[in-house]
């Protein structure tokens, strides 16, 4: 079952590493990936 058919999140809610993982399916690189500035992956509109 995918995690995001079954859980719901208020827009402001904190999420650690470990939950981020399981919702989104991405790897703890990649997400760290997305948030770095210096990296090719980053991505602004990624949540932060």
């Amino acid at each position: 079952m995918n995690a995001l058919n079954s859980q719901t999140f208020q827009i402001n809610q904190i999420l650690n590493i470990r939950q981020l993982v399981e919702i989104t399916g991405l790897s703890r690189v990649t997400i760290y990936s997305l948030l770095d500035p210096k990296s090719k992956y980053y991505d602004a509109s990624f949540p932060q």
